[in-house]
């Protein structure tokens, strides 16, 4: 219980540091919105784009953090499963604090009131878990493939590289392909929620079973 603790404040102090970073991130996109289009730098359409961002900041973080936090975390005596369940952990604190923060800005600087980003809720939590559950089945493939696994990972990061760059400068011009991306978020997409715990699901699966029983720890 002592290492399991321990491995809940580790994993909690990285948490709040990339929560920190998303707010920075945040917070920048928004400042940089006011000065280059003040008369429309509020809005839902501001606030899915900042959250698609960080949707693909979660699945590349989702992705690289088996990649790397493993080693670490077993060279000061942790064991796999407590660097499962404590990333499980540190996903959940980060996608519930960029949730918290997004229903203030909705109630701050939004039309929409509190029953308006609970129907809205489902839906970017259906997106967070699909940004997750992908970064965990592109780790879980690399482990089990290591070097094969390059190319999937190479191009998979280019994609979301890409996304993200589009998603930046989408936020500063208004068009007609924008409103079509964002509307169907904005009403709530049918089956997201769904789609995303499937897929949140089929990658903690695999991340279960890569890092417990192909591991010669495994208490």
């Amino acid at each position: 219980m002592k290492g399991f603790s321990r491995s809940i404040r580790y994993f909690s102090i990285m948490a709040a540091q990339y929560i920190g970073l998303c707010l920075l991130g945040s917070v920048l996109c928004f400042l940089i919105r006011y000065v280059f289009r003040p008369e429309s730098f509020v809005g839902l359409t501001f606030l899915i784009m900042i959250l698609l961002i960080l949707c693909f900041f979660i699945a590349t973080l989702s992705m690289g953090h088996y990649l790397v936090i493993p080693p670490i975390v077993l060279s000061c005596s942790g064991t796999r499963r407590q660097i499962f369940w404590g990333t499980q952990w540190m996903m959940l604190l980060i996608v519930s604090a960029i949730l918290a923060l997004s229903g203030i800005y909705c109630m701050l600087f939004t039309e929409l009131s509190g029953l308006g980003f609970l129907k809205l809720l489902p839906s970017l939590i259906g997106l967070f878990s699909i940004a997750i559950g992908v970064g965990a089945l592109l780790s879980g493939f690399v482990l089990c493939f290591g070097r094969a696994a390059a190319i999937v990972v190479s191009v998979s990061s280019g994609l979301f590289g890409g996304i993200v760059g589009f998603c930046s400068v989408a936020m500063f011009r208004d068009s007609s392909f924008l409103s079509s991306i964002i509307k169907p978020i904005g009403d709530g997409l049918p089956y997201l929620l769904l789609w995303g715990l499937l897929i949140l699901l089929a990658g903690s699966v695999i991340i279960h079973y890569v890092i417990l029983h192909k591991s010669a720890v495994n208490r």
